[in-house]
């Protein structure tokens, strides 16, 4: 397994790239075709008002429904099958955690607490590595311990004490060990314990399917093992650390449902993707291709004993369009609908959402983030790239009226970013530099940088003096790759004005997603073939700085490391910022706060400016207007976290 691993680390890098593709927070209303699963009751959703004929009594009777409306059906109900918003709502109902995440704050649900150093969760073991043996490298590489190859010996964490191997004998390097304990008496939805040998089942199945699911961190482990029944203990790759020890735990599955079915085959089986069991408070009962899915509660919920959840059914019900969810809503067929109802590029249904229906409308932070991306470094040296100066870069950041642009497409839940992380977030800092709206500046950078405005009309582009790479006399034009949607072509009109307005000769052009963010050499952003990209990425904490290390240009193998699969397509490189990064990602989360690397790295960043972050994405939920406990408010996680506490009505005041 390790040498498969080391065999396919290119193919690994480009997963990487299209897993942070698939995450882009483009979010695009719609249905699934699955085909329908033969055998599968063709039930009648239960009516919304099913209280019965009953004797009166002192108190209110609780419903013993709840509807969600969802925008969309899920593909699957399969953990590594489908990651979609609309199945995360639904695992939500099925399995509770294992982890919350809120607002940056990990909570345990099923496990006893999150790993760290403080609580001896977290160690790191010096073991001896052999040449041949692989290792993650002082670069973040994962390779062969061989001549040449750089490693952090046991204790060292930062480039000032690495080495490079030269010899043949064995080396002492550390292994970053996690153990993950879970809360006692656990079941699954038919009675059956839950223990250790299940979450090591599941990194089983994950490590089957590699690389087409979990690649990065089926890549990063050296075992996963079960110590007894209610403990697991991961290992890493020699000289592998860093980032949230959580992200370490893989999602129990059901070994004694399961177990018997070969990984490939459980993608398609309808007993792992269409009626799965888990630990959550329902269990799922029935789903009507195209219609709903039906679950019951469910009795072996492990917090059962707290009455919840209060009702007896849920069910997702699937809407085709954002007024569908609406007229739902108000006619009372769905108590909620998620944001799967409402993309965020209809922005006339929201905000009449918002306005005039009476429902309650929640926002809901998302961690995508929408950016511009410069081409610093093309991939042909000899096309011109006026964005390869930093000042440049720096006067469109001043040129652009980030903040109107926010307002002008009526993104009510966006809020402006200066930096890779979002101002919420515990590693950023407001001390990093900002660009505020000041056109003046960014003519003054432009002037600096060579940029003249030789006939004093702003109304012209600027032409070069004494520019590096270009021509003197060449106009300042530049090229705008944007997305066909409405959205991205209405923000890419308010960014040509006002760079037009700084000197720029912007020309705008419109391409598919698939198109645009094409793996290179073909595709021109993932190529290195362009001057300004507009996009969304995933926001994933610290480990965003990695999208802009010098390692991760992509380009050709062996020259580029990561081949075609490299993340930083604006070709930016700064030694500096390599080692602030890599600090950072080597550094725990519980450590990040204090060492003052991902500082460093933001402060870099800010200055050198390879992206000019723009705006958070977010999503919109709605309800009923009596319905309570929802709790959307958070950030990183599913916004129905807490599915099993939500009621309505008059049970909300007790």
């Amino acid at each position: 397994m390790k040498q498969n691993r080391y065999s396919q680390k290119r193919r690994v890098a480009e997963l990487f790239r299209l897993s942070l593709l698939l995450m882009l927070a483009f979010l695009i209303a719609g249905c699934s075709n699955v085909v329908e699963t033969p055998g599968v009751p063709q039930e009648t959703i239960p009516p919304v008002t099913t209280s019965p004929t009953v004797t009166p009594t002192a108190g209110p009777i609780q419903p013993e429904l709840l509807t969600v409306c969802l925008g969309q059906e899920p593909a699957s109900l399969f953990i590594y099958a489908d990651s979609s918003n609309a199945a995360k709502s639904v695992y939500q109902a099925i399995y509770d955690g294992p982890i919350d995440r809120i607002s940056y704050e990990e909570i345990p649900v099923i496990l006893e607490d999150i790993p760290s150093l403080q609580n001896t969760g977290v160690r790191f073991e010096a073991v001896q590595i052999n040449p041949g043996d692989l290792i993650s490298t002082s670069d973040g590489e994962w390779t062969t311990l061989q001549e040449g190859v750089s490693y952090y010996p046991n204790g060292c964490t930062s480039d000032a004490c690495q080495q490079v191997y030269s010899g043949t004998e064995p080396v002492t390097i550390d292994q970053m060990v996690v153990r993950f304990s879970f809360k006692p008496g656990l079941l699954w939805s038919d009675g059956t314990p839950l223990t250790a040998a299940d979450s090591v089942y599941s990194y089983e199945v994950a490590r089957s399917l590699y690389p087409s699911y979990l690649p990065e961190l089926i890549a990063a482990t050296d075992s996963y093992t079960a110590i007894d029944e209610t403990s697991v203990e991961w290992r890493g790759l020699a000289g592998y650390r860093g980032g949230s020890p959580s992200g370490y735990f893989f999602h129990p599955l059901p070994k004694h449902s399961l177990g018997t079915t070969d990984a490939q085959q459980l993608l398609a089986s309808e007993t792992a993707s269409r009626f799965p069991l888990g630990w959550g408070p329902y269990r799922i009962d029935s789903w009507v291709q195209g219609d709903h899915i039906l679950l019951k509660k469910n009795p072996n919920y492990f917090r059962a004993s707290e009455n919840l959840p209060p009702f007896e059914s849920l069910v997702f019900r699937f809407v085709d369009s954002s007024t569908s969810a609406i007229d739902a809503l108000l006619s009372g067929e769905c108590d909620l609908a998620d944001e799967t109802s409402f993309p965020t590029d209809q922005r006339e249904t929201i905000a009449r959402l918002l306005s005039e229906t009476g429902l309650n409308t929640y926002i809901h932070p998302d961690t995508g983030w929408e950016q511009i991306s410069f081409g610093i470094q093309p991939f042909d040296p000899a096309r011109p790239a006026p964005f390869a100066s930093k000042e440049v870069r720096q006067a469109a950041a001043y040129c652009i009226d980030r903040e109107s642009l926010i307002g002008k497409l009526n993104l009510t839940g966006a809020k402006l970013m200066h930096s890779y992380l979002p101002a919420e977030h515990p590693g950023y800092s407001p001390e990093v530099h900002q660009y505020p709206y000041d056109p003046a500046k960014g003519a003054e950078l432009l002037e600096s940088a060579g940029w003249l405005d030789s006939d004093s009309d702003p109304g012209t582009p600027r032409t070069a003096m004494g520019v590096s790479g270009i021509p003197a006399g060449n106009s300042l034009k530049v090229s705008y790759l944007v997305p066909e949607d409405a959205e991205h072509q209405e923000a890419a009109a308010f960014v040509q004005e006002n760079l037009q307005a700084c000197g720029f000769d912007v020309e705008i052009v419109s391409m598919e997603w698939q198109e645009l963010l094409a793996a290179g050499p073909e595709g021109p952003v993932f190529g290195r073939n362009f001057d300004m990209a507009q996009f969304g990425w995933a926001a994933v904490g610290e480990a965003n700085c990695s999208l802009f290390l010098s390692s991760e240009i992509p380009g050709l193998y062996p020259e580029y490391p990561k081949g075609w699969g490299g993340a930083n397509l604006s070709g930016y490189s700064n030694q500096e910022f390599d080692q602030a990064c890599r600090t950072s990602l080597l550094a725990l989360t519980e450590q990040v706060s204090g060492d003052g690397s991902g500082l460093s790295a933001l402060e870099f960043f800010a200055t050198d400016l390879p992206a000019l972050p723009l705006y958070t994405h977010y999503g919109v939920f709605s309800s009923r207007s009596d319905l309570c406990r929802l709790m959307v408010e958070t950030t990183g996680t599913d916004a129905l976290w807490n599915l099993e506490a939500i009621n309505y009505g008059d049970f909300c005041n007790e």
